[in-house]
């Protein structure tokens, strides 16, 4: 048996990637598949995170080969114990600095065939793997913008002459002589 998976892209409604790949494949197997379906780097840091239905990452699989727990890694975690799971959403991450992502989406299953590592279909351009510096900016600057700090003034860090001088307020400026230190 193998499953089919359709790769999804926030980035743009009109990439698709239908995938099928073996039911005794590994993370590590669809990772590679990925790659080659959106002619990726191998060289990327990527990871698959695995989350609850409002995507609230649960666990995240890396390519570690390193790690002490050789389960939590790309090449240890069989694909079809997370397909089976219904409660599990799988989110590819091919860019964390940035946090870009494929959504990958189990459509079904089918007969296996001698190559079932492969494209079955594949719809428009895939998102670039690395983002410009001008689209980087873009984005810091489009994510600061969301923060509600437009209202005036607020970054107006400006002193008028009136605000650097000393005030009644307070006292007399003799106050705050070094004078009356000693």
């Amino acid at each position: 048996m193998a499953f089919r998976l359709l790769l999804l892209s926030p980035e743009s409604d009109e990439f698709e990637r239908l995938l099928e790949i073996e039911d005794t494949a590994t993370l590590f197997d669809l990772h590679l598949l990925i790659l080659q379906s959106v002619d990726y780097p191998k060289d990327l840091f990527t990871s698959f995170l695995l989350c609850d239905e409002d995507y609230n990452v649960l666990k995240e699989i890396t390519n570690d080969e390193d790690a002490e727990n050789k389960a939590d890694t790309m090449k240890g975690t069989n694909l079809a114990s997370i397909i089976n799971n219904e409660e599990v959403q799988l989110v590819y991450v091919f860019d964390s600095l940035a946090e870009r992502c494929f959504f990958v989406n189990f459509v079904g299953d089918c007969a296996q065939t001698e190559n079932s590592k492969r494209i079955v279909r594949s719809k428009g351009k895939a998102p670039n793997p690395m983002l410009s510096e001008e689209e980087m900016n873009a984005l810091i600057f489009a994510e600061t913008s969301d923060l509600a700090l437009e209202e005036e003034g607020a970054l107006d860090f400006s002193l008028d002459e009136d605000e650097l001088s000393y005030s009644d307020e307070f006292g007399s400026e003799d106050l705050y002589s070094d004078n009356s230190i000693y």
